[in-house]
């Protein structure tokens, strides 16, 4: 579950910001500031007095606190996702990134179905797709970060993928045959 990262408490801190982002996009520092404050400010006089200090981030929790923080988050981004993919049915507006289905399908068949690493699904996805590498850092394809790279696949690039993917499967099921 927390694969890439050096622990738990690093995982936790990443997708804390990450879900900050979704959920208020540009005020999530400001959010994320206020919340750490109100979660402190609940802790015993004890521990106030020990993390007087503190800069108010993410690592000024405890593990607990940011674990359980992380699932209000998660609630949070739920519902808010939900409402946009709504909100969009309502209005006709699509947004052109991939859906979770796509999302679910390409990691279906990459992991399971191929067993590949994600250092393999990641080359072999930006091999399909070149113009994705374009648009992320030095530093995510250095280190072969895969969730970036999945948000900025668009519906029709995920369609290409997965039409690659499936041919290659049924070629793997003729070849066992």
């Amino acid at each position: 579950m927390f694969k890439g990262y050096k622990s738990e408490r690093a995982y936790y801190n990443a997708k804390i910001h990450g879900m900050a982002c979704i959920i208020y996009s540009e005020g999530a520092d400001d959010f994320l500031r206020e919340s750490i404050t109100q979660i402190i400010n609940r802790r015993p006089a004890s521990l106030l007095f020990e993390n007087k200090n503190s800069d108010g981030g993410v690592s000024s929790l405890t593990d607990q606190e940011a674990k359980s923080f992380f699932n209000e988050l998660l609630a949070v981004t739920k519902r808010v996702k939900a409402n946009m993919e709504t909100t969009g049915a309502l209005l006709g507006v699509k947004t052109n990134q991939m859906t979770d289905v796509q999302r679910k399908k390409i990691i279906k068949l990459t992991r399971y179905i191929f067993k590949w690493s994600i250092d393999v699904s990641f080359s072999k996805i930006t091999e399909y797709c070149p113009d994705l590498l374009k648009r992320l850092t030095t530093w995510q394809i250095k280190n072969t970060k895969i969730q970036p790279l999945f948000n900025l696949i668009s519906r029709t690039q995920a369609d290409h993928i997965i039409k690659i993917l499936e041919q290659i499967e049924k070629r793997n099921k003729n070849e066992k045959n």
